[in-house]
């Protein structure tokens, strides 16, 4: 057996995603990149293509079939399925006999959307999705050959000591024993931002916001004229974050809040930090969110998109102390990267 990962990306959790693919990997294995990345320890093969173009596109799986037929790989796993959606899967079928896995990070929905779906996964071997709620959505579309391995926390909890957390505390301007808040992530608008800003004006109970992330849609000036009203429980990280920040704001923080729109359907990074750094998680109601949210007794939910019910979610939060119960930890141990290296070596030895 040998494997050929291919991905269209290496920023964020791309890397730590493939490299936990490769350290547990037990046969031999080659990666399919836009660009080399010098610490992987696999052979790698380097296509730059424009994938928005159908030209580009299939410029780059012909490339793909040819370093598969030369090398030899009977298994050629893609890590970012979302990149078929947009050509209905053309060219999959070239690498029959072979078995060609597909992980899907989100799913989208529409005529069109269902219909590229139902195409995708005519021409592969499997398709992996990270939640149950996404299982049950393809098998409504009539999709059996697809698998749920759960997404797990790449990431190590915060090394760094007491003293140091709270002279990052006081350096954030962040007041002792005020309960905080972390939006964790980047400020993309299907994450949802301005749905918090506009619910925390209802929150009368003491907080403090930690935003954390990279500005996308919302930047400093749009994030300050809406919380202009509680500017001073306010702290803004707004760059590229390391694994240290991270952490080290989860470790600070109380409560994650993730007021994601009804578009986003899909793993959530936060979410999975957050839990292995035992925190209160408020979320929404809707899709796998939602079900993750209620079936591991994570934290509070809200009627999706709507701010007055995040609001609520987050007073009966801090009203109330939380207690990590045996459903949560339960799901905190599914998050170890270990299960999940363990899940695709089975799925890579059965089909």
């Amino acid at each position: 057996m040998k494997i050929l990962f291919v991905d269209t990306g290496i920023s964020g959790h791309h890397q730590p995603y493939l490299k936990t693919l490769l350290q547990g990997c037990a046969c031999p294995a080659g990666v399919v990149l836009p660009e080399r990345i010098p610490s992987l320890n696999a052979e790698q093969f380097v296509i730059d293509a424009d994938l928005k173009s159908l030209r580009g596109y299939r410029q780059w799986l012909k490339k793909i079939a040819a370093i598969q037929r030369e090398k030899n790989y009977d298994r050629i796993h893609f890590l970012y399925g979302d990149i078929f959606y947009r050509f209905f899967g053309l060219g999959l079928g070239r690498f029959k006999p072979d078995k060609v896995i597909v992980t899907f990070h989100h799913l989208r929905y529409g005529f069109w959307h269902e219909i590229s779906l139902k195409a995708i996964f005519k021409r592969i071997t499997l398709g992996i999705v990270h939640a149950n709620y996404l299982l049950q959505k393809l098998a409504a579309l009539q999709i059996n050959n697809c698998q749920k391995i759960e997404y797990p926390v790449f990431e190590k909890q915060s090394s760094k000591s007491k003293t140091e957390l709270l002279a990052l505390r006081q350096s954030l301007k962040i007041p002792p024993d005020v309960p905080v808040l972390l939006a964790l992530g980047g400020t993309r608008s299907d994450k949802g931002l301005d749905i918090l800003l506009t619910a925390l004006t209802q929150v009368k109970k003491d907080f403090h916001l930690l935003i954390a992330g990279q500005a996308e849609t919302f930047g400093r000036d749009y994030i300050e004229a809406k919380s202009a009203s509680y500017q001073d429980q306010v702290s803004l990280q707004l760059n590229y974050l390391p694994s240290s920040e991270m952490t080290a704001y989860l470790a600070l923080s109380d409560i994650v809040v993730l007021p994601y729109r009804k578009i986003f359907d899909g793993a959530s990074g936060p979410l999975g930090l957050g839990v292995v750094s035992g925190k209160c998680i408020i979320g929404p109601d809707h899709g796998s969110l939602g079900e993750t949210i209620t079936q591991n007794d994570l934290g509070q939910t809200f009627v999706a998109e709507d701010s007055e019910s995040l609001a609520t979610a987050i007073e009966r939060a801090l009203s109330e102390k939380f207690v990590c119960d045996r459903q949560y930890r339960n799901y905190q141990e599914q998050l170890n990267p270990s299960n999940f290296v363990a899940a695709y070596q089975k799925v890579y030895r059965r089909i």
